[in-house]
Formats: C-alpha cells, structure tokens, sequence
C-alpha cells in the first residue's frame, strides 16, 4: 500500500467511527427518553386515558364487547350538561328606565365525562402503550449495539478467521474449500 492509501483508509476509518458514535448516541437518547416516559406513566397513569379515549371512539370496544348494555351506537363515554336556565320572557311594555333587567343568562357549564364501571378500551390502552414503548427499547438497543460496533471497527480480520484449520471446523489436514 502506498502512503496515500494508508492516508485514505485511515480517514475512512475515522468517519465510520464517528458515524458509529452518532448513532451510539442517538440509541442512548431513544432509552432514555423510553425510560423517562415509562417512569411518567408510572408516576401519572391518569396520561393513558388520551390514547383509551382514542381506541374508545374509534373501536368502541366497550360497547360492542360489554355484555350487560345493549349493543347501540352510542360511545361509552357520554356527555351530560347541566341544564342551562333561561331567561324570563319580559313584555314589552317594561322598557322603561324603572323596569327590572332581564335575567342573565349564566354561560353553559363544562360537559362532564362520566365513565362506565369496566372499560376494555383503557386496558388495551395499557397493552398498546407498553408493546409500543418495548419497541421503540429494542430498537434504541439495537442502534446502541451497532453504534459500538462501528464505533470499534476495524478492517482487519480477527484472528481466528485467518487461521485455515479453523476454518475447516478444527480438522488438521483437511484444506478449507
């Protein structure tokens, strides 16, 4: 090899192991963001109600699959509002400056989520969620794993590949194909 080459493979070499550190790096960043989001769902799992609410609407897997209500539908989860009051019919006679002003109308209360008993929905939220966070683990290992790799590349053969008799599976005498 001329001096050139040598120069040239080294430099190669270089950016395959920075390459390799990125991607060790970017592997890290994905755990650990899998870990924290863990520890949040395990500190709040109220948060898990967004995605069962979600599978809920789209699915209605706690309609359909409830046995004790009958299959409509209607979602599991229902809105129910306070009625509002309405205001006194006034005449019109009563517009003068010493008449009593209508009765405000107060603004609509907040519609109140009101939740069956057993909701299918929310444990397969629950299932979803952790299949999804074991993925994403097992791909930041994987990235992890081959970062390290890269990061300690070598072009070199190891040393038992360059042995012939091990090649052949140990058998002395034998030349390998």
């Amino acid at each position: 090899m001329t001096f050139r080459s040598v120069a040239q493979w080294d430099f190669i070499r270089w950016i395959v192991r920075g390459c390799g550190l990125l991607v060790l790096l970017v592997g890290m960043v994905v755990l650990l963001k899998v870990v924290k989001e863990a520890l949040i769902l395990y500190e709040d799992p109220t948060r898990i109600e967004t995605l069962a609410v979600r599978i809920e609407n789209a699915a209605n897997l706690d309609v359909n699959l409830s046995p004790a209500s009958p299959r409509q539908n209607t979602p599991a989860l229902t809105q129910t509002q306070t009625p509002t009051q309405t205001p006194t019919p006034t005449r019109s006679d009563d517009t003068g400056p010493g008449a009593a002003a209508p009765a405000a109308t107060p603004p609509p209360a907040a519609p109140r989520m009101t939740k069956p008993g057993l909701r299918l929905s929310y444990f397969v939220a629950w299932i979803i969620e952790l299949l999804l966070l074991l993925l994403i683990a097992r791909i930041g290992l994987a990235a992890i794993k081959t970062g390290g790799e890269l990061v300690l590349y070598r072009d070199e053969q190891p040393a038992r590949d360059k042995n012939p008799e091990q090649a052949a599976g140990g058998r002395r005498g034998v030349n390998p194909p």
